[in-house]
């Protein structure tokens, strides 16, 4: 059997987060901003915008349900597992900035309102994922 391709990792997510994230020293009206989980980040536009065919790969790894199209979305407590099901992150805070990447370049979205967290299990939101277009705002709740 050919081994397959590791794509999803904590070091991609973290590499592609310090790439995209908003320089210091720049206006902060410049800036995606997306409200975390627990963190908020700003992200800059152009990067975020050249990163999009990877952060759509990574997306692509993620087990179907959380895909609009196929499940339309899961509770962020399953998205430590990918496609293959395999654990690729035991750490929330990667996960958290794997979904605040496709959010700020319109792949993601958090799919109830904050207010609404902590009825869901684990107090963690359900977020939703897209490829090859904008999670729309009806979609996203």
């Amino acid at each position: 059997m050919p081994q397959t391709e590791i794509v999803l990792t904590p070091a991609v997510v973290d590499r592609l987060m310090g790439h995209c994230l908003y320089g210091e020293g720049r206006p902060a009206d410049g800036a995606i901003l997306v409200q975390g989980i627990v963190r908020n980040f700003g992200f800059d536009r152009d990067r975020i915008a050249e990163s999009l065919p990877e952060i759509e790969r990574l997306i692509g790894e993620l087990p179907p349900p959380f895909l609009m199209s196929e499940g339309g979305g899961w509770s962020f407590l399953n998205l430590c597992q990918d496609r293959h099901d395999q654990q690729w992150t035991g750490s929330h805070a990667t996960m958290e900035a794997l979904c605040c990447l496709a959010i700020a370049a319109e792949r993601a979205a958090w799919l109830l309102p904050r207010e609404m967290w902590g009825l869901l299990p684990g107090s963690m939101p359900y977020v939703g994922f897209q490829i090859g277009r904008a999670v729309e705002v009806a979609e996203a709740a």
